[in-house]
């Protein structure tokens, strides 16, 4: 299914730009956010998260109740990017408000907007929800938990609270029925306590009924990146994906093949129109 853009108030701003947010006391951040975007030289090292040609992601101070906010923009400065403006901020915007529907621990949405000049979209933008802790990378490069040289990784698994944490996380996207088509342990947060924790990153994404297929598709994805960055011993993924299996109440005769798609997926990263429809 294609997931839909929640009734979200429109505003119109002074500088051009136009904004969906889910309350009015938004709308200042949202001008902040708009002269942030125009002029990103000027952020402060601080509060910058990421600059690439498509990325500009950085912290913001919310009005309510002093929230601290994430701006994720995407500058379109080519025609074709124009042209699909509709793939970056509304889609990662749409994506959230259904994976939040679905059950699956997301940064809550605050709105979208972008900026038109000679009606092509210029730049988008979502605002969201900023989540403190740490990465399933970070975790795992630290080695918090981490087993002692040849202790049972299974029992080691089970006895760490972040890796059980993060199996239980992933099983949402299952249980959800949620494609997140580039799943990384980048991906994964851990806060302070288990209701805290969330997965972030969802700008490409389907949505169907639970799949034990795709679900298998995303883990052996996940496993890929965690092979590349941190190279786990091999005992230590068998025995987490085993974990995330019980989490996701995978039936014991659907496992076998499952064990196939998730060692083939992590053999080889698949295109964006093959993992939108695995």
């Amino acid at each position: 299914m294609t997931p839909e853009l929640p009734a979200y108030a429109r505003v119109a701003l002074d500088d051009g730009s136009r904004w969906w947010l889910a309350h009015s006391s938004w709308q200042e951040t949202a001008d902040a956010a708009a002269c942030a975007i125009a002029a990103p030289g000027q952020l402060d090292a601080e509060v910058l998260l990421k600059a690439a040609t498509r990325r500009l992601v950085f912290t913001a101070e919310g009005i309510e109740a002093g929230s601290s906010i994430v701006v994720k923009a995407f500058p379109l400065d080519g025609f074709r990017a124009r042209l699909k403006h509709w793939k970056y901020a509304p889609s990662e915007a749409a994506n959230l408000a259904e994976a939040a529907r679905r059950g699956v621990p997301v940064p809550a949405l605050y709105g979208w907007g972008e900026r038109r000049r000679a009606g092509l979209v210029r730049w988008n933008a979502v605002l969201m929800e900023r989540i403190t802790g740490r990465t399933f990378t970070e975790l795992a490069a630290a080695k918090v938990d981490a087993p002692a040289a040849g202790s049972d990784s299974a029992v080691a698994v089970s006895s760490s609270a972040w890796l059980d944490r993060s199996a239980r996380l992933l099983a949402t996207m299952f249980t959800g029925g949620c494609n997140h088509i580039d799943l990384k342990p980048g991906t994964l947060l851990f806060g302070a306590n288990a209701a805290d924790d969330r997965v972030i990153d969802f700008q490409y994404c389907s949505f169907g009924d639970p799949s034990v297929t795709t679900f298998m598709a995303q883990l052996g994805h996940f496993a890929y990146w965690w092979d590349r960055a941190l190279n786990p011993p091999e005992d230590l993924v068998e025995a987490w994906f085993q974990v995330v299996l019980d989490h996701a109440d995978i039936p014991v005769e659907a496992r076998a093949s499952a064990q196939e798609t998730f060692a083939d997926y992590r053999l080889r990263v698949r295109s964006i129109a093959e993992r939108l429809v695995q």
